[in-house]
């Protein structure tokens, strides 16, 4: 579970698991346990930029939200705009770390190769060796078949 500080101080926990999955599914129509759903997959609408991860996170978080009484919008505005970029690597890896925990070690390698690839393309030049090896590391890992959990070899005997 990773946490943050809002701009008041507060500390949020942002943990992604079964209930959380469930929650963002039913009141936003996106299904976190698939990183490949959607025309373009999940993971590069999250990782492109800050409004579905916006969008998703209070979701997310809505159990503190409630406990703390507070609404959407007064836990949006409290995250810090500098704080943006680390939220969502933290939001990814804390993705990863799900599946990485429930048996789908595909999708958790490609959530670790997209932030490795995101993070390489802005402190490198984009035509480097380092960033195009990272872009056929993520094609590789983005099309291969996701395991279910049903079907990993530890659910399995």
């Amino acid at each position: 579970m990773r946490k943050f500080t809002d701009a008041n101080g507060r500390e949020w926990e942002v943990s992604i698991d079964c209930a959380s999955i469930g929650r963002v599914y039913d009141q936003c129509g996106v299904d976190l346990g698939d990183p490949n759903d959607g025309e373009i997959p999940l993971y590069v609408r999250i990782m492109s930029g800050f409004g579905l991860l916006l969008k998703v996170l209070p979701v997310v978080c809505f159990p503190q939200i409630n406990v703390r009484g507070l609404n959407t919008e007064s836990f949006l505005s409290s995250i810090p705009n500098k704080g943006l970029l680390k939220l969502r690597d933290d939001f990814v890896q804390e993705w990863s770390d799900f599946f990485q925990s429930s048996g789908q070690v595909t999708a958790s390698r490609m959530l670790t190769a997209m932030k490795q690839y995101q993070d390489a393309k802005t402190k490198m030049d984009p035509n480097s060796p380092e960033v195009k090896k990272l872009e056929a590391l993520l094609l590789t890992v983005s099309q291969a078949p996701l395991e279910s959990a049903t079907t990993s070899p530890e659910s399995v005997g």
